[in-house]
């Protein structure tokens, strides 16, 4: 039994590193999508359909924030509850 819950605890932390490092990955994609985005406005001439798409894009990675905020939320709550 003793063993378990170390290994219990270890498991909610890495669970919780994953959750961590998915948000920021989210950040960081959303923030290259913004800055690609910018870029493609200013190209002349225009091109509405990867303007388009990327707006798009950007506006999924910036709808996935709240679920990973959620998600790292949740890791630390297991392990607050664990270790």
């Amino acid at each position: 039994m003793p063993q378990e819950v170390p290994d219990i605890c270890r498991d909610a932390k890495k669970l919780l590193e994953t959750a961590k490092k998915r948000l920021n990955d989210t950040f960081r994609r959303r923030d290259e999508a913004r800055r690609e985005l910018v870029r493609l406005q200013a190209e002349t001439p225009a091109d509405p359909e990867r303007i388009q798409a990327q707006e798009q894009l950007v506006e999924k990675l910036t709808a996935q924030v709240p679920e990973r905020r959620e998600d790292v939320v949740n890791a630390q709550d297991l392990v607050n509850e664990v270790c």
